[in-house]
């Protein structure tokens, strides 16, 4: 290999190298339990408000709706975050539901069920619904 080969090779593993951690870390976010959480609650609000989810689907969503919350509440008691340690995670959960179903109901007021981001959600139901989501947060 001569040296401009050399150099161009180590210019593009490197550019691909740093694409690939940007790209982690830029979406590493989504695995963390309260943006799974918001990911629940706002198909949770939607279905509430514009779906119609057949009992045994809805039921199994609900479940692994409480399932995720718990990781979440879980998440936040062990967080570094001041405030949200006992009582707090608790009260910081349910604020930040409130925060989201809010978002949701005045998306619907104002662009109605038929909407495509309404559609994403009630779909997103959908796929959270088949998830067979394993409770950690049980000793």
């Amino acid at each position: 290999m001569n040296r401009a080969t050399t150099v161009l090779t180590v210019l593009l593993v490197g550019g691909y190298l740093a694409f690939e951690a940007t790209h982690i870390y830029r979406f590493s976010h989504r695995m963390e339990p309260a943006y799974i959480l918001d990911e629940f609650v706002v198909a949770d609000r939607a279905v509430e408000l514009c779906g119609d989810v057949a009992a045994d689907k809805r039921s199994r969503f609900l479940k692994n709706l409480d399932i995720v919350r718990r990781r979440a509440l879980a998440e936040l008691e062990t967080a570094p975050d001041p405030g949200t340690e006992g009582p707090h995670a608790q009260e910081a959960l349910v604020e930040r539901v409130r925060q989201k179903e809010a978002e949701v109901e005045q998306h619907v007021a104002e662009h109605g069920c038929s909407d495509s981001q309404v559609w994403r959600w009630l779909k997103l139901h959908e796929i959270r619904g088949r998830l067979r989501v394993v409770d950690t947060t049980k000793s």
